[in-house]
């Protein structure tokens, strides 16, 4: 409730048509804040005789549909006053939903041992089989894919750098050959390693800053864990990155000097 007043049993056929507005509703049609008080025609094409309703109450906005990305103005009515052929029933428990079911049945039946119970389920059901569901697979689609890219992403830089420091083979045994340190030469094929790897990871981890805003303007609620785009998928590409400069790179200071002035 944000201004007027709420709907009440009072309501009926027999007194003013009432009804309450969201607050996107009320900014939309009357910015001017005298939304309280006015009279509105709804549905006046379908209606065989429409009614002007007076505006009552202002409430706030919510989802009419999960991911919705923006609130759409809404018309709340008095059931009373415009009544239809079924009904939602909603009812918070204080303990497990699904055996609350029974007893809210039995309450039900109290009033009229003629209504019919359809569609009796969880809220957190009703969720999933109103489109939830399919966002959840969607969500574990992307994470799939995700990392599917990573790892895709980490074979080809292992092998691109594998590459280029197998080709430094020659270069190593020279080196050696006039006496370089192994230690040093190692730590000079590593730098030259990361900065191959920083002409990549530099360009794409400024383009991770933006995704995510990108996806949350797009998608409604769509949250992204910082850390894990910030700082996990970084690190685990570096982790490749050093791999793949290491290894080749251990094992050309092992070779023999003269064996690695002939490699080719």
């Amino acid at each position: 409730m944000i201004q007027g007043r709420l709907l009440k049993d009072s309501d009926t056929p027999q007194t003013q048509s009432v009804a309450l507005v969201n607050q996107t509703f009320a900014k939309r049609f009357f910015p001017n804040g005298d939304a309280i008080g006015r009279r509105i025609l709804v549905d006046a094409r379908e209606a065989k005789q429409p009614a002007w309703l007076l505006i009552v109450g202002v409430v706030g906005d919510v989802q009419d549909w999960i991911g919705q990305p923006n609130h759409d103005p809404q018309v709340y009515r008095a059931f009373l006053q415009s009544p239809q052929s079924a009904m939602t029933l909603v009812v918070r428990t204080g303990t497990e939903p699904t055996g609350a079911a029974s007893a809210v049945q039995v309450a039900i039946w109290a009033l009229d041992k003629d209504q019919v119970l359809t569609d009796v389920m969880t809220m957190s059901k009703m969720i999933d089989e109103s489109g939830a569901g399919g966002d959840r697979v969607m969500g574990q689609l992307l994470d799939i894919f995700a990392a599917m890219a990573l790892l895709m992403a980490a074979i080809g830089i292992y092998g691109i750098v594998a590459f280029t420091v197998a080709r430094k083979t020659r270069e190593i045994g020279i080196r050696l050959a006039v006496g370089a340190n192994r230690r040093d030469v190692l730590g000079l094929v590593l730098s030259d390693g990361l900065k191959l790897a920083a002409l990549g990871l530099v360009p794409g981890f400024a383009v991770s800053l933006v995704l995510p805003k990108l996806f949350a303007s797009v998608f409604s609620g769509f949250h992204v864990n910082p850390t894990v785009v910030l700082i996990v998928g970084p690190v685990a590409l570096l982790i490749v990155v050093i791999a793949a400069t290491y290894i080749p790179a251990y094992r050309a200071t092992k070779l023999d000097p003269m064996m690695a002035l002939k490699y080719e």
